[in-house]
């Protein structure tokens, strides 16, 4: 299963579970089984653009709202704790270069 696949199940599980709906309830508005949501929020579905649009329509939520999970971090802890993991194995010119970047872009 590809990164993207997880990505795409964890959001539309985020959604779901904001909009206060079951699987169940969101099999029954799109025509889906229950077992085809589940498999899609554990990212072990590939559903189709056709079915996508009928899963946003069952969650009441634009299209694009289910692809929208790139760049969605919960808390600041979250984001150090991936961009540690990012920089863990770098070399020292890698790092030396990043650290020059991100001074260029906040020092006034």
């Amino acid at each position: 299963m590809s990164t993207f696949q997880q990505d795409f199940g964890q959001n539309f599980k985020r959604l779901r579970k904001a909009r206060g709906m079951t699987q169940d309830a969101v099999a029954e508005r799109a025509s889906l089984s229950t077992s085809y949501i589940s498999d899609v929020e554990r990212g072990r579905a590939n559903p189709s653009l056709s079915t996508a649009e009928r899963l946003a329509a069952a969650l009441r939520v634009d299209e694009l709202e289910l692809f929208h999970f790139g760049h969605t971090l919960a808390q600041p802890t979250e984001i150090q704790q991936k961009l540690e993991a990012l920089i863990h194995d770098m070399d020292e010119k890698t790092l030396k270069g990043i650290y020059s970047a991100i001074l260029r872009v906040f020092r006034p």
